[in-house]
């Protein structure tokens, strides 16, 4: 009987022992377990390069290349190229930590990696919450030799390992990259990692110009001066609104759509020459007077309708002396005022000199009074030169004497503005106004 409660006691004892080994061999295993599995906080491991227990890495880079089961980063602190296998297991997350398919990933986008590097264990892949994105960049100020990009007033740098891409995402250089390309930026703070090209830059190709004076104006915020060796001429894809601008010509304006890449072709057959009406006043006779134009001769009172351009106008009158002026016609009505001067033989001319003498001290006497004068252009502030010497900026007013005045109209910017004038006693006010002309 003793011996059965010795034998009893012995397995009670020997059933507590293994108990507490098997709880023991429990509270090991689980702790191994738990130090081996991933963190549960991952965004952790992101912050920290390195864990105390050295097995989880973190690596901010761009891709580079995207295979089913591998991915190529551009790690960014390193620049080196390094290529990660990636598992069932590697959990794929946008930049709120939102679970994400693998597809959606892209070269050129700018992610965090954690990785166990003992385990050669792709753990995560994260889009940066740092990275920003700009989209359907345009007209960039690129200075390829420092290496910046100017959108607005922000400077932002790239550097020779930046991830630069065309549309097919083939690598190329900064060199590739036209001016008018549409472009993708992907970077942290003022630093860009990626470029992609979306779209290629197109052309405006314009034939053979009756003239070259003048300008094509793209979207009221781009002038280019018209030559003959402008063409191609870039410009960003999509559509456009443009004016081509020919002195003496009607403007055409359109809207156009450039292609990627293509080149359009702006044909130029519409264009119609602007006319001016010149209307023609003899003030000193009421008879009859001739007007010849290149070659054409107008009656007294008859409507001359004229191409803009420079013109040699002659008068002429029985008993007067043939009146030449040159005028610079420009778009919409201009006014001519002559005086014609009599025409004597020297019997006449000798019998009348007191006559004359008379007349010139009349005329004298007119042309001592002044007249007001008014000279604007638009736009305004041009300097205003009056038989070469200087009087102000437009708005102009002041007083002239009776005669016939050189007029040049300057601006920075624009070309000089150049005519004449004739001021007489039929008006006590003269007003002018005149539309300058962008370089």
């Amino acid at each position: 009987m003793k011996k059965n409660k010795t034998f009893v006691t012995t397995v009670i004892i020997s059933s507590i022992v293994g108990f507490i080994v098997l709880l023991a061999a429990m509270f090991v295993g689980i702790k191994y377990f738990v130090t081996e599995t991933v963190p549960k906080e991952p965004q952790k491991a992101i912050v920290n390069e390195v864990e105390d227990n050295n097995f989880y890495i973190s690596i901010t880079g761009v891709i580079r290349n995207l295979e089913e089961q591998s991915i190529d980063i551009l790690d960014i602190e390193k620049r080196e190229i390094k290529t990660y296998q990636v598992q069932t297991t590697t959990r794929v997350q946008d930049s709120t930590e939102k679970t994400m398919p693998y597809s959606a990933l892209k070269v050129g986008d700018i992610v965090e990696l954690i990785y166990q590097s003992q385990k050669d264990n792709l753990v995560c892949v994260r889009i940066s919450p740092n990275a920003f994105t700009k989209t359907d960049m345009k007209n960039l100020d690129i200075d390829r030799s420092n290496r910046t990009l100017k959108i607005g007033s922000v400077l932002y740098h790239y550097t020779g390992h930046t991830n630069i891409v065309d549309e097919e995402d083939n690598i190329i250089n900064m060199h590739e990259v036209n001016d008018y390309d549409i472009l993708e930026l992907k970077g942290i703070d003022d630093q860009v990692f990626s470029v992609k090209v979306l779209a290629r830059e197109g052309y405006i190709h314009i034939g053979k110009l009756p003239i070259y004076d003048g300008y094509l104006e793209i979207n009221r915020n781009r002038q280019v001066p018209l030559s003959e060796d402008m063409n191609p001429l870039p410009l960003v894809a999509g559509e456009h609104n443009v004016v081509l601008q020919l002195k003496g010509y009607e403007p055409i304006t359109r809207t156009i759509t450039i292609e990627s890449g293509k080149t359009l072709e702006l044909d130029h057959e519409e264009f119609k020459r602007l006319q001016t009406t010149l209307n023609i006043q003899v003030l000193n006779t009421d008879q009859d007077y001739k007007v010849k134009i290149k070659d054409k001769v107008y009656k007294k009172g008859e409507v001359i309708t004229l191409p803009t351009d420079t013109y040699t106008v002659e008068i002429t009158a029985s008993g007067f002396k043939p009146y030449v002026q040159t005028l610079n016609l420009q778009e919409g009505n201009v006014v001519m005022k002559a005086n014609l001067v009599s025409e004597v033989s020297e019997e006449e001319e000798s019998s009348s000199e007191s006559e004359s003498k008379k007349e010139e001290q009349d005329n004298n006497q007119a042309n001592q009074v002044d007249y007001k004068v008014s000279i604007s252009s638009d736009p305004k502030d041009a300097e205003v030169y009056i038989n070469g010497a200087y009087k102000g900026i437009t708005p102009f007013k002041g007083t002239l004497e009776v005669g016939e005045y050189s007029i040049i109209l300057k601006k920075e910017g624009y070309k000089n503005y150049e005519t004449n004038i004739l001021i007489d006693q039929s008006d006590d006010q003269n007003s002018y106004l005149y539309t300058l002309i962008p370089n």
